[in-house]
């Protein structure tokens, strides 16, 4: 059995990182228990096990789970938790559910659900770590009034804190890289523990201070493995602790040890191997994948989930690599869908981004486009306008509404005679200054005539057949009247 563990990210929103480290830690957990398990971005794998990260989060559009999903609940679904919406519940309800913690776990409302708690593994040991600290703690997570007031009390009494907001990867490692410890402050009145921050810190022999947490809510090794100050004061606690480096050296070198002990739990190895059993059925009623019917040119950098992505520019790895402006083939290879036979009309939808302004065969490419398409079926673009000043330098060309004509009011320029395409739809984005002269009474038909006004149009084509009418002008500008000569 094959898993690909996923990360979701919304267009933009570069906190889906926060999932990294505990995606990367399911993913080495599975590959130690021997299975075939890769990380992606975005990127479902139809005939994997997908454990999705981050499916509380807003997305575009609607995604399609392949069969045998499993969603990785990391939020607090007890209390009032600020992503934990109605959709968000509904989709829980609807698969397979692993979490870190088993009070979540209750309050999932089914039992098609696993505990995948974190423990110590080894292949995330690489914060690389100073031989002296030069702050004390390093705090890192988003900011509420309790979190700031004790992080306001602890530096009151001296301690060195750094706060870290914004940063992930290997720029958030280097800062905490920097502490002698790492704060976890809860965020929620339910003090769930947050195992997703304190075991990372754990792995790479940061020690932890953490308020108490009802002990329910994490695995038995993390009440021998963080510094917690059971009935006394929690800033007390704290600037006593620190105060004294010797024992601090000694709590710290215990708690870590008790830590590392926790290698390979055994409660992975069941919650496996239930996952499975409940979700290999699925993936093989489902018999064989339905390649999407929606295409997406990538190589403007965005990858979309649930289309068929296509592409040239290996570092956004499209699913499949092809120059969509070139003649097309009978079908191209992807990895995710094996050979995919590009056949007439097997798109519903085609979504080109900027790639007209990009691609050097424009004509080309619209050509291709309009045999793939079925009739009905949409073609998308959002290109820089011609009096444009938001210009990338990839860009080969600029647009307004006259630029689409030759496909669409003038198909016969292109040789089409049966099939057209019509513009149903075309949106102006104006620039900060086009608005405000908008604001100010400048009407529409005047924005388009002033330098750097608009800086892009966006325009929806859809594919039509000829009429009769359409036939006969398209004869009428024919050299041989479209074969009425011969």
């Amino acid at each position: 059995m094959k898993f690909n563990v996923v990360i979701l990210q919304p267009p933009g929103y570069v906190q889906s990182m926060v999932f990294l480290e505990a995606a990367d830690y399911v993913r080495h957990a599975l590959r130690r228990a021997g299975y075939q398990a890769g990380l992606t971005k975005n990127r479902m794998q139809p005939d994997a096990i997908n454990v999705v990260f981050g499916s509380h989060l807003p997305m575009p559009e609607v995604l399609e789970f392949p069969p045998g999903t499993v969603l990785f609940n990391t939020e607090q679904l007890e209390g009032n938790a600020l992503l934990v919406t109605d959709a968000y519940r509904a989709l829980l309800h609807q698969h397979f559910v692993w979490d870190y913690s088993a009070s979540n776990l209750r309050a999932v409302g089914h039992d098609r659900v696993a505990l995948f708690p974190f423990s110590y593994v080894p292949e995330l040991a690489r914060v690389a770590k100073p031989e002296t600290p030069d702050v004390d703690l390093v705090f890192y997570g988003s900011m509420n009034p309790h979190r700031h007031a004790l992080l306001t009390e602890l530096r009151t009494r001296g301690l060195r804190v750094a706060e870290v907001n914004g940063l992930f990867a290997d720029e958030r490692d280097a800062v905490m890289a920097r502490g002698r410890a790492v704060l976890n402050l809860h965020y929620y009145p339910t003090q769930v523990l947050q195992q997703v921050r304190c075991f990372y810190a754990l792995c790479n022999g940061i020690p932890v201070i953490s308020e108490n947490y009802p002990v329910d809510s994490a695995p038995a090794v993390y009440q021998d493995s963080l510094l917690t100050p059971g009935p006394r004061d929690f800033v007390e606690y704290v600037v006593d602790l620190l105060g004294h480096e010797d024992a601090f050296q000694d709590a710290s070198r215990q708690s870590l040890l008790a830590f590392q002990g926790s290698k390979d739990a055994p409660v992975l190895a069941g919650t496996i191997a239930q996952t499975i059993k409940a979700q290999a059925p699925q993936m093989q009623m489902a018999g064989t994948v339905r390649v999407p019917d929606r295409i997406n040119l990538c190589d403007g950098g965005t990858y979309r989930p649930g289309w068929l992505n296509i592409g040239t520019v290996a570092r956004h790895v499209p699913d499949i690599s092809l120059n969509l402006s070139a003649p097309l083939p009978q079908s191209a290879g992807s990895a995710l869908w094996g050979d995919v036979p590009l056949m007439p009309g097997m798109a519903t939808q085609i979504d080109l981004g900027d790639m007209p302004a990009r691609v050097v065969d424009l004509q080309g490419l619209m050509q291709n486009c309009l045999t793939l398409l079925q009739d009905g079926g949409e073609l998308k673009a959002s290109v820089p306008f011609d009096l444009s000043a938001n210009r990338h330098p990839d860009h080969l060309r600029q647009f307004t509404i006259e630029s689409w004509r030759c496909y669409t009011d003038r198909f016969w320029e292109q040789g089409w005679f049966t099939e057209r395409f019509t513009l149903t739809r075309c949106d102006y984005v104006l620039s900060a200054m086009g608005k405000q002269r908008h604001a100010n009474g400048t009407g529409p038909e005047e924005l388009l005539t002033i330098p750097r006004a608009v800086d892009a149009m966006r325009v929806v084509l859809t594919k039509t057949r000829t009429t009769p009418q359409d036939r006969t002008l398209a004869r009428g500008q024919s050299e041989d009247w479209a074969g009425a000569l011969m």
